[in-house]
């Protein structure tokens, strides 16, 4: 199927997207600041606990454990976001016009901001 998908993309003159990756650095991207964020809030909820209970060393864990729960649990999300763009572009790569069939108007925006994007569809 992968082996098809590149081939289509070849043949449509296509391949830049493939190459350009952009959603997927987005995603990364993304992940990051919601490690990020996650980890700011674990460490202050560590100061909080630290403050109770007296207890020192604890504040860059609770960062380090945050970042490291936010990046994973964001990472899997961000996965599966970015499986179902590629699998919407490979099916609108494949039959454009049957999208057009059921969705008129959505197949008109997409084509229309499609085409601002890249070439026009064959």
């Amino acid at each position: 199927a992968g082996k098809r998908a590149m081939n289509l993309f070849k043949t449509r003159g296509w391949s830049t997207i493939i190459s350009d990756n952009l959603i997927n650095r987005l995603l990364g991207i993304m992940c990051l600041g919601i490690g990020v964020l996650i980890g700011l809030f674990t460490l202050f909820v560590s100061f909080l606990v630290e403050e109770i209970e007296s207890q020192s060393g604890w504040a860059g864990f609770g960062f380090f454990i945050g970042f490291v729960m936010g990046l994973v649990l964001s990472g899997l999300m961000m996965g599966l976001l970015a499986n179902a763009v590629d699998s919407i572009i490979v099916c609108y790569a494949e039959c454009p016009a049957e999208f057009g069939d059921s969705h008129p108007e959505l197949a008109g925006g997409m084509q229309r901001t499609w085409s601002q994007a890249w070439r026009p569809l064959n």
